[in-house]
């Protein structure tokens, strides 16, 4: 089970033990029942973070983990937009 429940989390740290009914109870007591088409993170709805998520895959797969690019990414920015500095 995923403790943390950040659709971008990938730290193995926050997962434990548990079976199928143990993470259906999770599930229900974090409000994910519905699928989780309601659930917000930082605001963003499901659909956004999931966005976002594919996005970062997409990155890491294409350039490598590059700090500065997939930061832009996890704050919703363009990675190729242009810096000030």
């Amino acid at each position: 089970m995923h403790v943390c429940d950040v659709p971008v989390c990938v730290n193995p740290a926050h997962l434990q033990p548990g079976d199928h009914t143990e993470n259906m109870r999770d599930r229900m007591r974090k409000g994910r029942a519905d699928n989780g088409a309601a659930l917000r993170f930082r605001g963003l709805p499901r659909a956004a973070m999931a966005a976002r998520s594919r996005a970062l895959r997409d990155e890491v797969q294409t350039n490598g983990w590059t700090p500065e690019r997939v930061a832009a990414i996890i704050a919703g920015q363009d990675a190729d937009a242009p810096t000030l500095f």
